[in-house]
């Protein structure tokens, strides 16, 4: 098996004397096995063992499954309800906790967007909510929101950056919108293929040779993916209440990169989101739900 270049990273971050322990955190997916299979596959080829958490761990379960992983992989999915439900189990500490004690926290999509303070994301897609209504979402009307995140990291995050989903609208064009509502933080667009290794002090944006992105070989943004992936910071300029958009060099100081908010607006539509879709409660092991946001790594 080739395997690609966020595994290869991943792996060879992991300190550990035999091959890694994986906890596998498919909240997001509502646990959907045939995510999980897709996003660990390639570290289990590397010889690493995989637990799950489970949409219903206690406390003690899910402490003793994050003390002995090496690697914590966060899937993609609705974010907001992933965030909800940990918070609602009372497990959202864990993570932070496990990253503290030298375990490589790990995660596309929702998983990226959680280790922000907020992120762009499709939590309102009805065609990712767990109990999905006949017809739901089929006119491809909903709208992108802004979720909170975990903020182990500060910024608003938008992955898929250079994407558009099933709503027929771009990312890149919406986040900018996005930007203008909350311009007292500092933006992260992130392309599909691309990925933010952060390691101390210091980061590096990945991303395989063979796939399209945004970014054209003169620096420039390319809204049709005819260039490389890569990763934007966003900003709004306070005099003409534009937002201005720049190419993240390949590696730099992290302190360069991101920007403490110095203010943070939480998005009306979220609480109809939440009476859609709910986090709360015994809701069971499911094993279903769509996949929604996935790749767009963070580390």
């Amino acid at each position: 098996m080739q395997l690609n270049v966020f595994v290869n990273e991943i792996f060879s971050m992991a300190k550990a004397t035999s091959p890694p322990q994986v906890l596998y955190v498919g909240t997001a997916t509502y646990n959907n096995p045939l995510a999980q299979d897709n996003q660990t596959k390639e570290l289990v080829a590397l010889g690493c063992t995989v637990q799950t958490l489970l949409l219903n761990d206690t406390v003690d379960t899910a402490k003793d499954k994050f003390s002995n992983a090496d690697i914590i992989v966060v899937s993609g999915g609705n974010t907001l309800f992933a965030v909800d439900r940990w918070k609602h189990l009372g497990i959202h500490h864990l993570f932070k906790q496990a990253g503290e004690r030298g375990a490589i926290l790990t995660g596309g999509s929702a998983g990226a967007i959680v280790a922000f303070d907020s992120g762009h994301s499709d939590s309102g897609d009805p065609e990712s909510f767990l109990h999905k209504q006949d017809g739901a979402g089929a006119n491809h009307e909903w709208e992108y929101v802004k979720v909170s995140g975990l903020s182990w990291l500060p910024g608003l995050c938008c992955p898929h950056y250079d994407k558009v989903q099933s709503n027929g609208i771009l990312r890149a064009l919406d986040f900018d919108a996005m930007m203008l509502r909350h311009s007292g933080e500092m933006g992260l667009g992130i392309d599909h293929w691309s990925a933010l290794k952060i390691d101390g002090d210091h980061y590096s944006v990945l991303s395989p040779e063979d796939k399209v992105g945004s970014v054209m070989a003169d620096g420039s943004f390319s809204p049709t993916r005819q260039g490389k992936p890569g990763i934007w910071q966003l900003t709004v300029n306070a005099a003409d209440n534009s937002v201005v958009r720049t190419l993240v060099p390949p590696r730099g100081l992290v302190n360069d990169l991101l920007r403490v908010a110095t203010t943070m607006v939480d998005d009306p539509r979220i609480e109809t989101i939440r009476t859609q879709n709910p986090a709360t409660g015994d809701i069971g092991e499911i094993g279903g739900g769509a996949e929604g946001e996935e790749k767009s790594t963070t580390q």
